[in-house]
């Protein structure tokens, strides 16, 4: 578990450090108060200062995320196009970002309980909405069925699949009509607990097929293989799914509700101007 906090405000750039407190929602730390000193500070007539309970400006927000390049990852700068706009909008509501990088369904299960007020890169189900709050879309993303360039595939229906070796990955959501052939059983299924071994998979040939995002897919296959190997790879022209990309705030955090009002606002203000599609274009021409 890695935290790194996001100082959209820092004149050095973005380095990543280690906070040495406030890495947590404030509601989750125990206020340890020491009683006989705190009845004589009283008598004395001295003013005790608790802390508040409500976030205020220039606190951190805390969000899980986790290994999704180019979308969010430890490793890219600024952590990521997707961690690039939400520190922007909550900046521009006077507020910073600690990120704590995690396994994604660990991090879905810790924002869940509470420890933090959300995460980031999420699409809509009906499952989801009932156990966290989602945010404004963040990015329109595309989805389709990765294979081997030998390998013969053509697909219009789920119906398509069946039969065929589907490599996935823990804790992620692919679309409502394929995450439900997926929990009834009706598709094939390798799971793992990363996009990246699926495609070592599918280099090998020990799956068939890996459903990923465009960008993240090939910006893995030029991040880790050689050219040939990747040149080996594409993808069926049929998308499985488009879809909105949210950030998504716990239902049990006490702030968290006030920090989607503003993260909607500050992602509004970030999108009314030039600079989310300077984002975005700077990411595409980078990332890959």
């Amino acid at each position: 578990m890695t935290k790194t906090k996001f100082d959209s405000h820092s004149s050095q750039g973005y380095k990543p450090h280690f906070p040495t407190k406030f890495c947590f929602p404030l509601q989750n730390v125990p206020v340890l108060i020491n009683v006989p000193v705190l009845i004589v500070a009283l008598s004395l007539g001295i003013t005790v200062l608790f802390p508040a309970t409500k976030l205020q400006a220039k606190e951190a927000v805390s969000l899980a995320s986790g290994e999704w390049p180019p979308f969010a990852s430890e490793s890219i700068v600024k952590y990521g196009l997707l961690s690039e706009i939400v520190t922007e909008s909550f900046a521009k509501e006077g507020l910073d970002v600690i990120y704590t990088f995690l396994p994604w369904a660990r991090g879905y299960l810790e924002v869940k309980r509470g420890r933090y007020h959300g995460s980031l890169g999420y699409v809509k189900s009906a499952e989801r909405e009932k156990e966290v709050l989602f945010s404004d879309p963040i990015y329109i993303g595309n989805a389709a069925f990765f294979h081997r360039k030998d390998y013969q595939f053509d697909w219009q229906t789920i119906s398509d699949l069946k039969g065929r070796k589907i490599g996935t990955t823990v804790g992620f959501s692919y679309s409502p009509e394929l995450d439900d052939a997926i929990r009834r059983g009706f598709l094939t299924t390798d799971e793992v607990s990363d996009d990246l071994l699926n495609f070592k998979k599918l280099m090998l040939g020990r799956v068939e097929l890996v459903p990923a995002n465009i960008d993240v897919g090939y910006r893995m296959l030029a991040s880790h293989f050689k050219p040939e190997e990747a040149a080996l790879i594409t993808h069926h022209p049929n998308f499985y799914y488009t879809a909105n990309i949210y950030a998504i705030f716990s239902k049990n955090n006490a702030d968290s509700r006030e920090l989607l009002t503003k993260f909607n606002s500050g992602l509004s203000k970030l999108k009314s101007g030039r600079e989310y599609g300077r984002i975005i274009q700077k990411f595409r021409e980078v990332a890959f």
